[in-house]
Parts: C-alpha cells; structure tokens; sequence
C-alpha cells in the first residue's frame, strides 16, 4: 500500500512537470519570434482607389501602357525590316571586293 502511493506521488509529480514544460515551450515559441524580431513592422502604404461617375470622363492610367496588338505589329516590322537590310548589306559587301 505504501508502495502504490508513492507511486501515485510519482506519476503526479511527473505529470505536473510535464505540464509544466509543455506551458513554458508553447509560451517561449509564441513569444520569442516576438521579442527576436529585428525589422520594424512596415507601415501599410493607403492606397487611394477613385471610382470615376457615369458623367465623368474615362480612367486615364498615369503612365501609358503599349497595347499588345501594335506590339506584335511592332516586331514584325522590325523583322521584316532587318530581313530587307540584310540582302542590301551583302551585296554592298561584294561589290568592294
């Protein structure tokens, strides 16, 4: 009989120490990141949103973006520029030889 409660005593004890360190890790996990945390918080940037009215003119961007269309009319330009310069360029080339 004496035998089984210091056994109980035991288990108690341990039990209570295990509590014990499960509280003290999660407390340390939660607030260790927050004291070790070197970067200041950012401040969030407000960003001004302005729904223009029916009567109003259109949205303008501040900055004006190419469309994709005249983009790829652009390029194809450009190759078939390059691809007319090309011949030019070897025939020149011949001709001083």
């Amino acid at each position: 009989m004496e035998d089984n409660d210091a056994q109980s005593q035991l288990k108690k004890v341990a039990r209570r120490r295990l509590v014990g360190a499960v509280v003290f890790a999660s407390v340390v996990a939660v607030v260790l990141p927050m004291v070790m945390d070197h970067a200041p918080r950012q401040a969030v940037q407000e960003v001004e949103i302005r729904i223009p009215g029916q009567d109003e003119k259109p949205f303008a961007p501040k900055f004006a973006v190419t469309p994709v269309e005249k983009a790829a009319e652009k390029a194809a330009e450009q190759a078939a520029e390059s691809k007319s310069a090309a011949p030019a360029e070897k025939g020149a080339g011949e001709a001083g030889e």
